[in-house]
């Protein structure tokens, strides 16, 4: 089986049942990790996205300096959101997004048609790089063997089609597309369990745990960059 296949289908799973809230790419065309503590450390991975930035897409001069304050107050803004106490987690979901959108128009606003599509390609690039990290990090800590991981694959392949579905369908409002992912979470776990063997259920259930955690701690820190 091509390993990159299988783990970008077990990375998936990760996603659905815990990292939603964090998904794994930026428009920026940056896979989005946990921020660095401390000034410095938002200070460095700001710079280093908007050097990828210009180097991937070819921006000029004039386009580095248009996007350069954009990106910085798209950061401050993003940082207050997550840093205002009298804002619950989805008010401050519902503030991410709406800064999101607006910082992908602008950003749009200045890039060539060419560029958007590059910076979109970029974006799918990161989300494949991080699903077969989460993904070869599940195999290795569950210690899946072939035949399951053959067993797996047609259902996290599945799943994760499923789950873009449901958040690319305009049709249905915040909390229809909560309830169709709580419902699809469910069947996804069920049909993973039917595979595992007592022992690696307890693991994943563990990983689980530890992977909610983490993005809990990362929501109590701004993100450089929101995502998309």
């Amino acid at each position: 089986m091509n390993r990159a296949i299988i783990t970008m289908a077990l990375g998936a799973a990760m996603l659905a049942t815990g990292a939603m809230a964090q998904t794994s790419s930026t428009d920026q065309g940056t896979t989005a990790t946990q921020p660095e503590q401390g000034k410095h450390g938002f200070g460095r991975r700001h710079h280093g996205n908007m050097k990828k930035m210009a180097e991937k897409l070819n921006l000029s001069q004039q386009q580095q300096d248009q996007l350069k304050p954009i990106f910085e107050k798209q950061r401050e803004q993003a940082k207050a959101i997550w840093k205002d106490s009298s804002l619950t987690q989805d008010q401050k979901k519902e503030k991410m997004q709406a800064l999101r959108q607006d910082f992908k128009g602008q950003v749009n606003g200045i890039l060539t048609p060419a560029q958007q599509q590059q910076l979109a390609q970029m974006k799918e690039n990161g989300r494949e790089h991080m699903r077969g990290k989460m993904g070869a990090r599940m195999a290795e800590k569950l210690n899946l063997s072939q035949q399951q991981q053959d067993q797996l694959k047609p259902i996290f392949e599945k799943q994760h089609e499923q789950m873009r579905a449901i958040w690319q369908d305009n049709t249905l409002n915040k909390d229809q597309k909560k309830e169709k992912m709580q419902a699809l979470r469910q069947d996804f776990q069920t049909q993973i369990n039917g595979v595992l063997t007592p022992d690696q259920q307890q693991q994943w259930q563990q990983m689980r745990e530890q992977m909610k955690q983490r993005r809990h701690h990362g929501e109590e820190q701004a993100p450089t960059q929101p995502q998309s």
